[in-house]
């Protein structure tokens, strides 16, 4: 696992921009518990739940609700960044999963400032890129 400790949101897009732009992927937002309602227009497909494994687990056993998965594309990452202030409000984490599976590769977790990507041979990538990486948890984690 890498972590990366990027505290603002439009940085933690430019990560998942990054990834959205190598291989294809289905980016998924997942919404805090009190959410209701989709909130950034071109995810107005409505929220649902399903096999998609989240990256938050909360310990009372409530299963989050997500978008519907979307083709991530760059161009689509840089339209979320009109969206700034609903992501901050109702979205718990941004992830990418590969087209084929449930398991997230890649996701921004905005409120805790942090970023995860799985695999670990990113981590040269991410820190060419400027990227503040670590194959270590930072402390807290």
């Amino acid at each position: 696992m890498i972590y990366i400790q990027e505290s603002g949101l439009k940085r933690q897009l430019q990560l998942i921009e990054l990834f959205a732009a190598q291989e294809p992927y289905q980016l998924v937002l997942w919404y805090y518990p009190e959410t209701t309602c989709q909130t950034i227009p071109i995810f107005n497909t409505g929220i649902s739940r399903s096999a998609l494994k989240p990256v938050t687990e909360y310990s009372d056993g409530f299963i989050p609700y997500h978008s519907n998965p979307i083709k991530a594309k760059p161009s689509l990452i840089s339209y979320l960044h009109r969206f700034s202030s609903e992501l901050i409000s109702s979205v718990d984490s941004v992830c990418l999963y590969p087209m084929d599976s449930n398991d997230w590769v890649a996701c921004a977790i905005g409120h805790e400032g942090i970023c995860l990507v799985k695999d670990s041979k990113k981590l040269r990538l991410l820190k060419e890129k400027g990227f503040n990486a670590s194959a270590s948890a930072p402390e807290g984690w």
